[in-house]
């Protein structure tokens, strides 16, 4: 696997799930036990290798479904609304262009204290941004909230 994230309850089984893209950009989903188990693998797409970045952010567009956030090529930024099924709608541009200075996109959960999902970006520099989530898929502009996180390989 290239890419493996936690996007929370992707089945509406009140369990958390993993999404996972292989080598060959097909997408797979884990249904979580509940108990640090996963069910058998299923293939929910392909053609997933034209993003070069995949983030379970939660219920970024705030219909009560675990959502999953992708960076093209061309640095633009996609949310693929989850339906509460182990799929997603087709993707919509949240973001255009300019993301790929960011060499980190995480999904936090909620930074800005407002109860809704939001995102924590880092960019070549090591600055950290939040861009506070407004609930129904979009974004507030950036804030710097960081400096220094060059230094960190990852952040989860």
């Amino acid at each position: 696997m290239t890419t493996i994230v936690g996007p929370g309850d992707f089945n509406g089984d009140d369990k958390n799930d993993l999404v996972a893209r292989d080598k060959a950009g097909v997408l797979w989903f884990y249904a979580g036990h509940g108990n640090g188990w996963y069910a058998p693998k299923q293939k929910i797409g392909w053609g997933w290798n034209s993003m070069t970045m995949i983030v379970g952010p939660g219920d970024f567009n705030g219909d009560g479904e675990a959502d999953l956030v992708t960076r093209d090529r061309a640095g633009d930024l996609f949310l693929y609304a989850g339906d509460g099924n182990s799929s997603y709608a087709p993707k919509r541009k949240i973001g255009w262009g300019g993301w790929n200075s960011m060499t980190m996109i995480v999904g936090p959960g909620d930074m800005s204290g407002d109860g809704k999902a939001d995102l924590v970006t880092r960019d070549r520099a090591g600055n950290l941004y939040l861009y506070v989530g407004d609930g129904k898929g979009r974004m507030e502009p950036k804030k710097k909230i960081g400096w220094g996180w060059n230094m960190m390989n990852n952040i989860l």
